[in-house]
């Protein structure tokens, strides 16, 4: 199934739905990741499919908006991609999906860790308390956000329930949330 769907990228009006079932299968199963860096093709006329996949692999493992290699016009971009990809795929492949978001987390930049806040947020495993609450100091309101909102999610009580801050909401009360939060959770 997992070689059909991504055989099925290629296909314009089936690449949405395959991503989408590609994504949801990996979080079920990670190894389905290493199905997906071992099809990347090092052929340039292959470079929508492989972008594709390098997509995926991006959202799994959070590096979603920062994973793109910037590469001279002289060298081989698909290439050099799909080599990150493998080299990723080799130093996670006996990592779970949490341990592929702390890799991802631990990379210097405010902007990124509101990507993977947010994929900690989506999956919520208990093992993210750090760093939602190490969120709750950071200078930056969107990373407050999503540490407050992951840690909305930990809580037995929010749980299997609409979430009660959209991000308007909570810039507003933004300063009491914080300290809510750390009041609750810091001892």
């Amino acid at each position: 199934m997992t070689l059909f769907l991504i055989e099925s990228l290629r296909v314009p009006k089936l690449a949405y739905d395959s991503t989408e079932r590609l994504r949801k299968m990996i979080d079920r199963k990670p190894a389905r990741a290493g199905q997906l860096a071992a099809t990347l093709n090092d052929d340039n006329s292959k470079d929508e499919q492989g972008r594709q996949i390098g997509d995926i692999l991006a959202f799994v493992s959070g590096y979603s908006n920062l994973w793109a290699v910037k590469a001279s016009s002289n060298s081989e971009p698909v290439k050099i991609t799909n080599k990150w990809w493998r080299e990723w795929w080799n130093r996670n492949k006996d990592r779970d999906i949490f341990g592929w978001l702390e890799e991802s987390i631990s990379i210097d930049n405010e902007e990124h860790k509101t990507t993977v806040l947010q994929r900690m947020s989506a999956i919520k495993d208990k093992r993210a308390l750090p760093y939602f609450l190490k969120a709750l100091d950071s200078p930056r309101p969107d990373v407050q956000y999503w540490g407050v909102t992951g840690l909305q999610g930990l809580d037995v009580g929010f749980q299997g329930k609409q979430l009660p801050y959209t991000y308007e909401a909570f810039l507003e009360k933004k300063d009491g949330l914080v300290l809510e939060f750390k009041k609750k959770y810091v001892r």
